[in-house]
């Protein structure tokens, strides 16, 4: 169950409250709309092992993190081998699909910017690129440790997505 502490900070496991289903999809949403936040959007996605349906990303960036398992993403029908401390960046416009080969979840963490007014609209899966004969872009997916850790005053970061 979420707690908001003083000061109005939202603290929430990442399974809390009744998730949105749709195939091989459970979607939990954190931090959003409903809650008070305009611009940004936090959620837990969890892929059961499978193929997923598509989910066009219309109107917003999104950045997803993989907490845990491997898949293979698909973007645009480009696939993309993903495991955990995986970063993803999907413009706006972008179709994903997940091929979840098992045996556990694929879950990740998606922040949108901004949070997209309509609902989540699946589509059939896209396995395969629209223009085959072309090479596929490069796409924004780095892994944590292939990136450089930024010292600051008392702590470092690592920039996975820019």
């Amino acid at each position: 169950m979420a707690v908001v502490l003083e000061g109005g900070c939202r603290v929430t496991g990442i399974r809390d409250g009744e998730p949105t289903i749709n195939g091989t999809l459970s979607i939990w949403p954190q931090i959003g709309r409903a809650n008070g936040a305009s611009a940004i959007s936090l959620r837990t996605m969890e892929f059961a092992p499978g193929l997923s349906s598509g989910f066009r990303n219309h109107e917003c960036d999104e950045i997803l993190y993989v907490l845990q398992g491997a898949a293979i993403i698909l973007i645009d029908g480009w696939p993309y081998p993903v495991q955990p401390e995986t970063g993803v960046y999907l413009r706006p416009g972008a179709i994903l699909t997940v091929d979840n080969p098992g045996p556990e979840p694929l879950v990740l963490i998606s922040s949108q910017c901004p949070e997209p007014v309509a609902a989540l609209d699946p589509l059939p899966a896209f396995t395969s690129p629209q223009s085959p004969e072309t090479s596929p872009p490069r796409p924004s997916i780095v892994r944590l440790a292939d990136r450089k850790a930024v010292p600051t005053a008392d702590r470092w970061y690592r920039v996975l997505v820019a």
